[in-house]
């Protein structure tokens, strides 16, 4: 499965890294960074904080995993303020991530997706369990990952010059 999972990355993405799940940091100051609300996602969805609920045994579950992969999806703008076009990355991003996600329907493991979740028009949260469990992803920084520092770390380039926006993403097998 690694392989199918390395060749599919290597095939989507503009960068991926084989990460040792045992070094990941998880910050809880960073998990309440998202109270700030600068996404906008803030108590409104089932993948973003409060609704993702207590970091604890989020961890617990991540650290089991024996192996993950950070990687990258790189999108040229047109001009460095062009919400439109980064939103249109994003999606793609999500395209991509929903397609990983099939592939590994038959293998445990967890995505992380870039933003928050956003595969439906409105979420359920708070008053109703989530739609699409199998395939909503928090964020890195929701469950308290600085990515910046992942990538430093994975050997992942964060920036890729002006007029570019890079989305991350990681998943744990």
């Amino acid at each position: 499965m690694d392989t199918k999972v390395e060749q599919f990355l290597q095939e989507q993405f503009h960068q991926f890294s084989q990460i040792d799940v045992r070094e990941l940091v998880f910050s809880s100051e960073l998990h309440k960074y998202c109270e700030r609300n600068a996404c906008g996602k803030y108590n409104t969805n089932w993948m973003c904080p409060p609704g993702i609920g207590d970091l604890k045994p989020l961890i617990t579950k991540y650290l089991s995993f024996a192996k993950g992969y950070l990687f990258n999806l790189v999108i040229t703008l047109s001009d460095v303020f062009n919400y439109e076009e980064m939103e249109q990355g994003r999606k793609i991003m999500e395209a991509k991530l929903k397609t990983l996600q099939k592939q590994l329907k038959s293998v445990p493991h967890a995505i992380f997706g870039a933003g928050g979740c956003s595969l439906c028009p409105s979420c359920t949260y708070p008053l109703s369990t989530c739609r699409k469990p199998g395939e909503a992803t928090p964020s890195l920084e929701a469950v308290g990952i600085d990515v910046y520092q992942l990538a430093s770390k994975a050997g992942l380039k964060y920036y890729h010059g002006p007029s570019t926006v890079t989305y991350f993403a990681m998943v744990l097998l």
